[in-house]
């Protein structure tokens, strides 16, 4: 990815003030990359009494430890003390300690359009591709032992309607009855699938049309 100060910033007016924060972490996370072609995703969990609203993008990491499987989710958001001041360090946090809450998971896709006018505060379009929102409830971890590749938070996340397992359980059983008749192993239907079926049309969700501002430092080697 690009250093910070080589990157193209989203330029604060009107059209970018309508982005939500998921969206406009998506924008940011875009603006890392060199390529224009480049595909990014981001995902978002929101548990308990959280606003839909300030949902963001989160990293999610499951580590082994004496006690059994731990996931851990670090948000971009940072964390804010009792007296309201924010620090600049984000801290990791278990999801054990949201056991039993209420939860739901979005998932976005977006990658840059048409690029509108070459000036140097330029009008670029990002489509956006929707994964959907699934809704569930924060459980201990299981199905971790499952042969089938799973994505952290799919050990802890149980789905309403999915007859108590999690979503690790659910694609573990249906990996190992498609590997009993060997047939191919391609049984996603969650939100990143519904997202990449979505790009693979070229029709995307929606899309928003976006000016930036060119990088604080311009290198004079294009290799630079």
């Amino acid at each position: 990815s690009l250093p910070h100060n080589v990157r193209r910033r989203l330029l604060e007016d009107s059209a970018s003030s309508s982005l939500t924060r998921f969206e406009r972490d998506c924008v940011t996370k875009l603006l890392a990359y060199k390529i224009s072609n480049v595909v990014v995703a981001v995902v978002g969990l929101s548990i308990g009494q959280r606003k839909p609203e300030e949902r963001a993008d989160q990293w999610f990491f499951a580590d082994d430890t004496p006690t059994g499987t731990e996931v851990y989710v670090k948000s971009r958001l940072g964390i804010q003390d009792n007296s309201g001041r924010r620090f600049r360090f984000r801290p990791s946090k278990r999801l054990t300690d949201f056991l039993g809450q209420a939860a739901s998971l979005r998932v976005l896709f977006g990658r840059f359009g048409a690029q509108l006018n070459g000036e140097e505060d330029s009008w670029s379009v990002v489509d956006f591709f929707e994964g959907g929102t699934i809704y569930g409830t924060i459980v201990e971890p299981r199905g971790c032992d499952s042969s089938a590749p799973c994505l952290p938070w799919e050990y802890m996340f149980q789905p309403h309607g999915a007859g108590g397992l999690t979503v690790a359980e659910t694609r573990g059983l249906a990996w190992q009855k498609l590997c009993e008749a060997q047939q191919p192993r391609l049984l996603d239907d969650g939100p990143y699938a519904c997202a990449a079926r979505r790009l693979v049309t070229g029709v995307p969700s929606f899309s928003r049309s976006l000016r930036f501002k060119q990088p604080f430092y311009v290198p004079s080697d294009p290799e630079e």
